[in-house]
């Protein structure tokens, strides 16, 4: 069953293509106004030799150089629409690539197990340095989020997986809050208030192009994520500079065991400069780390004998002190105009000319870090701060319906003027790289007086920017779910009721293209066992099986689209142990590591919402004794607590669960067939327990050593060549 059809696809191309003929027609205007300005200069020349024999009038090089400045302002704001609709039209190209993803072609099997046992092994893929880095940074960030592993359980955030798949986001605020939703499941009311707003959302294409027209993509979390939200506190360490602080303040963030999480579910939490206030966190390591050395050594003393701190800038100028410094400014200009004319008439003015161009230079040079320090912090804090004024200015025009939407727009209203200023200042500010600006802007001391406005703004709003940015992200995570509603137009939104358990019917992996997907209706309660035990053969889909359904309860719970025709979900908190893995560093098994996961899903549930788990062949490093008496008596706790899941087993014994708590209990199987030799999964969940297991015939397959199939002599094996000399197997 095939949920996405290829003209969809081609609806996204078509975008694509629209926005680069557009494109296509701004290039050519560019193109002549480069020409004309061309001409303008030659023009320019010509006239200023005519002037110089006194051909023509001085005044018609003015009407030349207005004509070269009109000319250079239709040059860039052709240029910057051009940019603008050439990331709309890789946005929607992306999208295509998502959808063509989901359609995989059928002549592609490198993901049937068929193919892998072909291939006597694995495609490993070296991934990228960028991929590498990526992958860090994103450990880093989610081992702060996710606090009891579903990301590691479920496969969320790995290169491909369930998380770049969501769809585009836009600033890092976004990605921070996607993050956070995926792996802190909603309350059903705030998950059908997004779901509201995800529905209001999906058809207005405009909006989800205007804030991709922006800037461009970044894979979260990019080396800008701390720098919004950490610079509205102290983002400068002792000697001036923004970078070393910032490094400084990573370095003092808590431990994963530390419990810094912001309150409310729909709040992105601990420790990061997101969208939730975690700057609050980082501001404060931020300026912490000022107190530091300025080579981040930790000494506390310099040969002075006199702290760091004492000499670490401030993150604004105290109010005094900051007009005080306008009143000197503007002193020392009005001495320095005045003693030019009188320089020029009498000598003895050329020293007052001197002390005021001396006092200049001083001025300068005490504010010279705090204006570099504001420079750099403009080109990092650009690309977020031009998403955010989008995303206000949306707001301001637009008249949502939804509750989500409504609410996102009382708490960022008034934003916009100041989103702006803001934008204007660091832009100005830039304006002192400019060769023919710079003796002028130095004159008048620009870079100072800009760098001193900033921090008036930051002064006024800092604390205002931490919620600005925290609503911008919601709103674009939001953004990123309607488009992931639109590439899927047939998968549906989950319904929430108060019957303990889940029902999905047709349900499937979003990440099994669609051309060879196979989907299961699972019934877990309402009215049927909470408990189902699944047995089958290697390969035949139950860890997939658990997968898809932890997947798609964390969309549902965070608002978005499921891959399912229906899903209906009671009260519960997810609680897996898939993914388990031993760790030589901290001397944890995979047994023990096993045991500490089944720890924190029996801590996971609650009275108001009962536990629903999903277990992959639990407890394999032990005996089989101790392992059945083991699982029974976690069944038992289970069924007691009035739980749901599904646990996955190849241990057939355990099957008789199902017997000891009728009604409680269910057996489902996943099975195969041998056809010429060729094993073919259907992935068909079954009735009943598994019968027959295909380890010894995937063996067989490999060549490796196991009985024969008519079981004439268990003793004799299937031949390999000898290791060395005559050895036999």
């Amino acid at each position: 069953m095939s949920f996405l059809a290829i003209a969809d696809r081609e609806k996204f191309l078509q975008r694509a293509a629209d926005r680069l003929d557009e494109v296509s027609r701004l290039l050519d205007r560019v193109d002549l106004v480069v020409k004309c300005r061309m001409g303008t200069t030659l023009l320019t020349v010509v006239l200023v030799a005519l002037v110089a024999r006194e051909t023509v009038a001085a005044w018609w090089l003015f009407l030349t150089v207005a004509l070269f400045a009109v000319l250079a302002f239709l040059h860039e704001r052709w240029m910057r629409r051009a940019r603008a609709l050439h990331r709309m039209a890789d946005f929607h190209r992306r999208a295509s690539s998502r959808i063509h993803a989901d359609l995989e072609d059928t002549e592609d099997r490198r993901g049937v197990p068929t193919e892998a046992i072909r291939r006597r092994g694995v495609q490993l893929r070296r991934p990228s340095l960028d991929e590498d880095k990526l992958a860090a940074n994103r450990r880093n960030r989610v081992r702060l989020l996710d606090r009891r592993g579903l990301g590691r359980h479920l496969d969320l955030f790995e290169s491909g997986q369930v998380f770049d798949r969501l769809a585009d986001f836009r600033t890092d605020s976004g990605g921070e809050t996607l993050a956070w939703w995926l792996v802190n499941p909603a309350p059903p009311t705030l998950a059908r208030a997004r779901q509201a707003a995800v529905r209001e959302l999906t058809p207005r294409v405009d909006l989800r192009e205007a804030v991709a027209a922006t800037g461009s993509l970044r894979a979260w979390p990019s080396h800008r994520w701390p720098v919004s939200t950490a610079w509205t506190l102290h983002p400068f360490d002792s000697k001036g500079r923004f970078g070393r602080a910032r490094r400084e303040a990573e370095a003092d963030r808590p431990a994963e065991g530390e419990d810094r999480s912001a309150e409310g579910e729909d709040r992105p939490a601990e420790g990061g400069a997101g969208p939730a206030g975690g700057s609050g966190q980082s501001g404060a390591g931020t300026g912490d780390s000022a107190g530091k050395s300025g080579t981040g050594s930790g000494k506390e003393k310099k040969k002075s004998g006199r702290s760091d701190s004492l000499l670490a800038i401030p993150p604004y100028l105290p109010p005094k002190r900051e007009r005080l410094l306008l009143a000197l400014a503007f002193a020392n200009l009005a001495l320095l105009w005045t003693s030019l004319p009188l320089a020029l008439l009498y000598s003895e003015a050329v020293w007052v000319c001197l002390l005021a161009v001396f006092s200049a230079v001083v001025y300068g040079m005490s504010l010279r870090q705090r204006v570099l320090a504001h420079e750099e912090m403009g080109w990092l804090m650009e690309p977020e701060l031009s998403g955010l004024r989008e995303i206000v200015s949306i707001f301001e025009r637009e008249d949502f319906r939804s509750d989500c939407l409504a609410r996102l727009g009382r708490d960022i209203a008034g934003a916009g003027a100041a989103i702006s200023r803001l934008l204007s200042l660091h832009h100005r500010l830039r304006f002192r790289r400019n060769l023919l600006f710079a003796p002028f802007g130095a004159a008048v001391f620009f870079g100072s007086q800009h760098a001193l406005a900033i921090d008036r703004w930051r002064r006024r709003h800092g604390e205002d920017l931490e919620k600005w940015l925290r609503v911008a992200g919601e709103f674009d995570a939001l953004l990123a779910l309607s488009q992931y509603a639109e590439e899927r137009p047939a998968h549906a939104f989950a319904e929430f009721d108060d019957t303990p358990g889940l029902r999905a019917v047709n349900l499937g992996h979003p990440l099994i293209p669609e051309e060879r997907l196979v989907r299961n209706t699972v019934v877990l309660g309402r009215g049927e066992p909470g408990i189902q035990v699944v047995t089958g053969s290697n390969m035949s889909g139950k860890s997939t099986l658990l997968r898809a359904l932890g997947v798609n309860f964390l969309l549902a719970r965070m608002g978005a689209p499921v891959n399912a025709t229906s899903l209906q979900v009671g009260p519960g908190a997810l609680g897996v142990s898939v993914a388990v893995h031993d760790s030589l560093q901290d001397g944890v098994s995979k047994f023990l590591a096993e045991l500490f996961a089944l720890r924190q899903v029996l801590d996971t549930g609650s009275a108001r919402e009962p536990l629903f788990f999903l277990l992959d062949e639990i407890l394999q490093g032990t005996n089989s004794d101790d392992r059945r008496a083991a699982v029974f008596a976690l069944v038992r706790e289970l069924a007691r607590r009035r739980a749901v899941g599904v646990m996955t087993t190849h241990d057939l014994s355990l099957t008789e669960l199902a017997e000891e708590l009728p009604g409680q209990v269910r057996n489902h199987h996943f099975s195969e067939r041998i056809v010429d030799g060729v094993m073919d999964f259907d992935y068909d969940l079954r009735e009943g327990p598994l019968t027959r297991g295909n380890a010894l015939e995937l063996m067989r397959m490999l060549n490796l050593p196991a009985p024969r199939p008519d079981g004439a002599d268990a003793g004799e094996f299937t031949s390999l060549p000898g290791l060395a000399g005559d050895r036999e197997h």
